[in-house]
């Protein structure tokens, strides 16, 4: 994206191609509204301790703030 960044969260393709969104290490809530270096971490953690499904991706995208409901609903990502 070539969106200045406000919020950032984590996101997993499964193999099937759906998109969702990860939680935080712990689980303890949903990687969104996180800053740029916060969603590194998160991904660093799922891909460093979680064991990774054939076919699966991770990464992280940037949306502007306040714009969560809409990017999500708009690239079909599932809470």
């Amino acid at each position: 994206m070539t969106l200045e960044a406000d919020a950032w969260l984590v996101v997993r393709r499964d193999h099937d191609g759906n998109l969702d969104l990860l939680r935080m290490p712990g689980g303890e809530r949903p990687a969104w509204e996180l800053s740029e270096p916060q969603a590194d971490d998160v991904l660093a953690h799922v891909q460093r301790d979680h064991r990774k499904v054939h076919g699966q991706s991770y990464w992280q995208l940037s949306y502007p703030r306040g714009g969560l409901r809409v990017f999500l609903k708009a690239n079909n990502i599932r809470v």
